[in-house]
């Protein structure tokens, strides 16, 4: 059951600091981990299927369990949670260390089952972080608290490779293995320091009605609030067009169109990563919920801007762009919509940690990351498609009209509902009964 002690008082200082360095440890270790499983599945196994097969592994089976994940996330006590998850983690992967160490041989299926249990027992943990950040923070530092997630998977995703590949060479994939079982228990020490602080709301049992019927109301919430569906809508939209444009399209334009070297096409996606920390950045300094979505339109807009620079080489003559000039024009378009995108889904994330009842933040959380971990397979294997059958530069017109008709969507609704998100809160009342 949940704790019920409310506190008085402000939250403690140390939160901020303890949640970001067991965050960091844990989320550090499972990247050095996940590049180095990668390079060790294609030199024991040579086949990309197979790779391919542990990534479909470590996307699915949480895109499935968010959905059902929520109702317990809103049932019991999240610190809990969050250090079991944890302490679980570095159980199973201690578990695979000693597997590695009483054989020799390659054992892919062992990992298969790992990345599927960590999935799901990452569902948990991660869903209890994002919906009990405002139980953690005070409301003003929740938009600082995400932008510093932001800004730590961006440095992750670009330390993460170098220091794997590193540890791969030197140490191999069981002491890999067994560092990132230790940064779990380092992640699950430090949470164990964290205070939370629970609202005046009802923060009892989700209900004591049955488990179907509490993970049916977190639909009917969505359904019933016009301004979830909003935010919905423009989460999945955004990452269906940004992920793909960002995982598959620049790699693909740059480097087989214009032939753009390893090193080049590095420096690009480097500024992508830069893009993120910038803009996690300007959210940190300009933390004003309202005012940020707000300018949602605007920033769409931004987004819409950069993403059509990405067809300069097409509108200019070739022969006169030096391939130095092609990567500093994508390098700077990176940079803008990195930023642009990541401005524009944190107020969205924070809205939901600072306005949606507590009680019901895990289901309405599962819900909207179980959608995001379906839409951006989706949206890659589409994407992939479309640049086998037509120019990549309709891929990119096609990119903008759909970034386009949701700025006119986002501005129209605003205009209309411009005050739903201001007013204190959404209906705290409808989702106390559950």
């Amino acid at each position: 059951m949940k704790n019920n002690t409310v506190f008085e008082n402000s939250f403690p200082r140390s939160n901020f600091l303890l949640l970001f360095i067991s965050r960091l440890i844990s989320d550090l270790g499972m990247a050095v981990f996940k590049f180095s499983l990668s390079l060790y599945i294609l030199d024991v196994t040579g086949s990309a299927s197979y790779f391919s097969l542990i990534l479909t592994f470590t996307i699915l089976p949480g895109a499935i369990m968010n959905v059902f994940a929520g109702v317990i996330v809103d049932k019991y006590d999240k610190k809990k949670i969050i250090i079991i998850s944890d302490i679980l983690c570095s159980l199973l992967v201690f578990v695979i260390f000693f597997i590695l160490q009483d054989t020799n041989n390659a054992n892919v299926m062992l990992f298969s089952v790992y990345v599927i249990c960590i999935s799901i027992i990452q569902t948990f943990l991660n869903l209890s972080i994002n919906s009990s950040l405002s139980n953690l923070l005070e409301e003003t530092n929740v938009p600082k608290a995400n932008s510093m997630f932001q800004s730590m998977g961006a440095i992750i995703n670009i330390l993460g490779p170098l220091i794997s590949s590193a540890l791969y060479v030197i140490l191999g994939i069981k002491f890999i293995v067994l560092i990132n079982a230790i940064t779990y228990l380092i992640g699950a020490f430090a949470s164990m320091l964290l205070q939370f602080k629970y609202n005046n709301q009802n923060v009892d049992d989700v209900s004591s009605t049955k488990y179907i019927e509490n993970l049916k109301f977190g639909f009917s919430y969505i359904k019933k609030k016009k301004i979830i569906q909003f935010f919905l809508i423009n989460l999945l939209m955004l990452n269906f067009v940004y992920m793909p444009l960002t995982m598959l399209v620049v790699q693909y334009i740059t480097y087989k169109v214009l032939e753009v070297s390893e090193f080049q096409l590095s420096i690009i996606q480097a500024f992508l990563g830069i893009g993120v920390i910038l803009g996690a950045i300007y959210i940190s300094v300009n933390n004003s919920i309202e005012k940020s979505i707000n300018r949602f339109p605007l920033y769409l807009g931004a987004l819409t801007i950069g993403v059509s620079f990405w067809m300069f080489p097409s509108l200019t003559h070739l022969g006169v762009i030096s391939k130095s000039q092609l990567v500093i024009g994508y390098s700077v378009a990176c940079l803008l919509v990195a930023s642009i995108y990541t401005i524009s889904i944190i107020p969205i994330y924070t809205y939901f940690q600072t306005r949606v009842p507590e009680n019901i933040r895990g289901r309405i959380f599962g819900v909207a990351t179980s959608a995001l971990n379906i839409s951006i397979p989706i949206g890659v294997l589409i994407y992939g498609f479309l640049l086998e059958q037509v120019h990549w530069l309709y891929v990119i017109v096609i990119s903008t009209l759909i970034l386009l008709i949701l700025c006119f969507y986002s501005w129209r609704y605003l205009l209309i509902h411009k005050n739903s998100f201001i007013s204190s809160t959404i209906d705290w009342k409808g989702a106390e009964e559950h």
